[in-house]
């Protein structure tokens, strides 16, 4: 891509811009930055003149860098697993009515708890190679977070989550267990991969 027809790296909405490739199945589509600002800079008026990779025309970071440095190692420790998955579906849905979309996903529903607003999020379905599912959750919205209750197909016991900071895969954890249900909580923008066993 020239930097020419870049977009912004990072925006309010900054994750959002990398994970939604991901749940269909492209993870090789989530480079979409211009690392550098062409143009004059400061100097004059270049290409574009408001900037917005991350570094500038001089070289220097912008507040765009360490967001886009956290995403990349994120990226990097999900990446084993990631590439070991294959597409079964993508899922576009809120915590409203989700049921009969997420039919034959691994996921049965997302749902909310009362006095929390409407949650939209991404699901991507997944096969992995060695016969588990997987299940990515991204949600949707980019300026708030997200804390659906989430039942899987499965019982939340035999399910893992793969940490973004090791790529380990450990027991997931419910993030709100004084609620009913299986709590799952999500940063703005935010996605978390889950593996289930074999469909039975």
């Amino acid at each position: 891509m020239s930097p020419a027809r870049a977009r912004l790296p990072i925006s309010p909405g900054g994750r959002r811009r990398f994970a939604p490739p991901i749940p269909g199945g492209s993870a090789t589509s989530t480079c979409i930055t211009c690392y550098w600002t062409p143009g004059k800079g400061a100097g004059g008026a270049g290409e574009f003149p408001k900037g917005g990779a991350i570094l500038t025309a001089e070289g220097l970071q912008t507040r765009h860098y360490e967001e886009a440095h956290r995403i990349n190692a994120e990226l990097q420790y999900l990446g084993p697993t990631l590439m070991k998955l294959t597409s079964t579906g993508v899922y576009r849905v809120s915590t409203e009515t989700n049921a009969a979309t997420l039919a034959g996903s691994p996921l049965r529903k997302l749902a909310r708890a009362p006095g929390d607003p409407v949650g939209e999020f991404i699901i991507g379905a997944f096969r992995h190679s060695d016969g588990r599912r997987a299940v990515l959750i991204v949600n949707h919205n980019y300026s708030y977070t997200g804390w659906p209750t989430v039942e899987f197909d499965a019982d939340p016991g035999e399910v893992l989550e793969v940490s973004k900071t090791t790529g380990k895969a450990a027991p997931a954890i419910d993030d709100s267990p004084e609620l009913k249900g299986f709590q799952v909580s999500f940063g703005p923008g935010d996605g978390r991969l889950f593996l289930l066993p074999p469909a039975k």
